[in-house]
């Protein structure tokens, strides 16, 4: 397996970091502003779909070939779109969630 990779130094960083890396002709995606605008809501589509991360990556390659996504990447895009989409607190969100549906059979008596 042949691995390459090019590093560039930014102004934000003290130290390296890796640019691109290419795994047997894969480009590996690790951070957000990588992305394509199509790759990007392709993934945010996958979050609120709950789909899991192994799952999502599959997919993801399936329909972008040629590219394999960070797993860590994807963690924190997940994170991201569903605090933006149910907030940050997921035990109060799933409380709410019991309410309504006692709330709804109490109502359907």
């Amino acid at each position: 397996m042949q691995v390459t990779m090019a590093v560039k130094s930014t102004l934000q960083h003290s130290h390296l970091l890796p640019e691109t890396v290419d795994l047997q002709g894969k480009r590996l995606v690790n951070l957000e502003q990588d992305l394509t605008h199509a790759e990007d809501a392709d993934i945010q589509e996958k979050c609120l779909c709950k789909m899991d991360i192994p799952s999502m990556q599959i997919n993801l390659e399936r329909n972008f070939p040629g590219r394999c996504f960070s797993a860590a990447m994807l963690y924190r895009i997940r994170k991201k779109v569903l605090d933006a989409q149910y907030g940050a607190d997921r035990n109060q969100l799933y409380l709410l969630i019991d309410y309504g549906e006692a709330i709804r059979k109490d109502t359907q008596h």
